[in-house]
């Protein structure tokens, strides 16, 4: 992956459908906070893995079940940057892996008309291959003119990641930063796009322990 490459994202606790992993298979449902985004999106699944896990009942899982997985999938959540602005934030969670292309955290800041303004995909730092859990972070500032903040988990190529013990806090400044951009990208999405992405975002952090239970919707995938 390039420092340039574009992430799509699916805003907000969108609808999965995911076989097994504590669910009965081909249910649908929705994880509170949480969707699935990416460059090849629809060759990835997201659910609840009650099995595997760090702590407490569950964790999220990404899996490439296609055999175009090339691109990659990424675990999201979005949140609006309001009550952090000026401030620099640590994103640490714990992750592991089974036979994964490129595991790694990732966090974005856009500024009202999709420009990236901060942005680290841990590209240097991510884990290949099958892994124990392990610890990884990001530390990013949150400048004004930002205005939605989005993290998660990338999973770049095949094979299978989780996520689980998520943490997003003030640091500060003394820690160093691990942004990869010296100055804004070009618009993303346009203004119209980040406006809705704000409208539909909550001001802080949901379900970073994956406990919180997940909502069955009728609709399948």
């Amino acid at each position: 992956m390039t420092l340039q490459m574009r992430i799509g994202l699916t805003i907000g606790a969108l609808i999965f459908s995911f076989p097994g992993f504590g669910q009965t298979f081909g249910e649908t449902y929705r994880i509170p906070g949480w969707g699935l985004g990416g460059a090849n999106r629809n060759a990835y699944f997201i659910g609840l893995d009650r099995e595997t896990k760090h702590g407490g009942e569950a964790s999220i899982t990404v899996r490439c079940d296609s055999g175009h997985c090339d691109k990659f999938g990424d675990i999201v959540q979005t949140i609006r940057a309001d009550a952090y602005l000026g401030q620099r934030l640590r994103l640490s969670a714990w992750v592991k892996g089974s036979k994964a292309g490129h595991v790694a955290l990732w966090m974005r800041v856009d500024d009202p008309e999709s420009s990236q303004i901060q942005f680290d995909n841990m590209r240097a730092r991510g884990k290949s291959g099958t892994f124990d859990w392990r610890s990884m972070y990001i530390v990013l500032d949150v400048p004004p003119p930002g205005i939605v903040i989005h993290f998660g988990l990338i999973l770049a190529g095949g094979g299978q990641a989780w996520l689980d013990d998520v943490t997003l806090e003030p640091v500060d400044r003394k820690v160093r930063s691990t942004n990869l951009f010296l100055g804004p990208t070009r618009p993303i999405d346009g203004a119209d796009a980040e406006r809705r992405a704000y409208e539909r975002s909550l001001d802080h952090p949901v379900n970073l322990d994956f406990e919180q239970p997940v909502e069955p919707v009728s609709r399948k995938r």
